[in-house]
């Protein structure tokens, strides 16, 4: 049974547009499931008719308020819906997870008494053009990683609090297991080759052309690289692997989603070489809870698993990557202890350890908005005298 924690008395909303349990909305939908978990009421917004809906549609608390759209009949409906659902229901707290739902919230929260937290999921959502106003409205922010509260939240008020909410996992998916033999097998992967996986939309800017250049650069024949994601990058991708004479070492799996645990488990290693949607870097966590050693690029956010304490390698070139997966193809012993380090840093990073620090973040969001405003309803609609 997951582990109750102490939280203030309060209902939460997240809001996110996201269509697909992929980036932040993958991310959110998880955070809520673990608050959930441990006996913090919350609930999330996401869109109506999406496969993100579909997926979740059993889930009482995954609501079909948002539209798939952008545009602005679409977000008008948004607004409206939020304003009902608000002014209907007592929410105390509502958090939204992209501009364009941290932009409905602001306008269906305008006279309402309620804080609101913005999540930042990627250094992309500060550039949005109405970003500026729409911060002044939060009275708290949450940070995908570290690195984008470190270079982000000096701009913001220097009273309201701040928090890193990194993604969950789920350990008990995502664990060390035996390398099924039948994964390599449908993949074509060869069964004495050592496996380095990668994760991601297969898009430009995802990191793929490093990944296969990382493999280029080996010198130990017996590395193959699978590959899991799709998209219209994937025919470039494969040219440029044979081009560079890794033709024969490159292997894909296609979108993966329910068979995920499984294939990490066929993996030897895991290669992270860019960030993707959310750059808190989901993909690393799972990984590394499936017993995995993690060779990095050092890219914003992946300094936050302590892969330099034991789990991985940080390199600062695609030259160095390439040394040390051929020494963790060389070093099987030292492998798996990097594995096993990899695993208990990745706990670090469960559901009730997310609640637990969730909870304080709340409560000072509270206070914060308590203290700022004291002429509002605090919690659950009473007033102060």
């Amino acid at each position: 049974m997951p582990r109750r924690v102490r939280s203030p008395t309060v209902r939460i909303l997240h809001l996110t547009s996201g269509a697909k349990w992929t980036g932040p909305a993958a991310v959110a939908v998880a955070q809520v499931a673990a608050l959930r978990d441990s006996g913090i009421e919350a609930e999330i917004a996401i869109a109506g008719g999406s496969p993100l809906s579909r997926r979740l549609e059993s889930e009482g608390w995954a609501r079909p308020l948002l539209a798939r759209g952008r545009r602005p009949k679409d977000f008008l409906q948004d607004v409206a819906r939020l304003h009902e659902t608000l002014g209907r229901e007592k929410f105390d707290l509502v958090q939204s997870h992209s501009s364009h739902d941290h932009l409905v919230a602001c306008a269906a929260l305008s006279a309402a008494p309620i804080p609101l937290v913005r999540s930042f999921h990627h250094a992309k959502a500060f550039r949005h053009f109405l970003a500026r106003w729409g911060r002044r409205r939060a009275s708290g922010f949450a940070f995908s990683s570290a690195a984008l509260q470190e270079t982000f939240a000096v701009r913001f008020s220097p009273r309201a609090p701040c928090a890193r909410f990194s993604p969950v996992v789920d350990p008990d998916t995502f664990g060390p297991g035996p390398q099924g033999p039948d994964i390599r097998r449908e993949f074509g992967v060869p069964a004495d080759a050592f496996v380095v996986g990668t994760i991601g939309k297969m898009a430009p800017g995802r990191g793929h052309d490093a990944a296969i250049r990382i493999l280029a650069g080996t010198s130990e024949p017996a590395i193959a690289l699978l590959q899991v994601g799709k998209g219209e990058s994937k025919d470039r991708l494969w040219q440029l692997a044979r081009s560079l004479g890794v033709g024969e070492r490159n292997f894909g799996t296609g979108y993966q989603e329910e068979r995920l645990p499984a294939i990490y488990r066929a993996m030897d290693a895991f290669l992270f070489t860019a960030g993707g949607a959310d750059q808190g870097h989901r993909a690393v966590l799972e990984a590394m809870a499936s017993g995995l050693p993690v060779v990095a690029l050092d890219v914003p956010g992946i300094r936050d698993f302590d892969l330099l304490k034991g789990a991985g390698l940080v390199a600062r070139s695609e030259g160095e990557a390439s040394h040390a997966l051929d020494f963790l193809a060389t070093h099987p012993a030292e492998r798996r202890a990097m594995g096993q380090v990899a695993r208990r840093i990745a706990l670090r990073f469960s559901g009730p350890s997310f609640a637990s620090a969730a909870a304080d973040f709340y409560g000072r969001v509270l206070d914060f908005w308590n203290k700022e405003r004291p002429h509002r309803v605090t919690t659950r609609g009473e007033e102060h005298a």
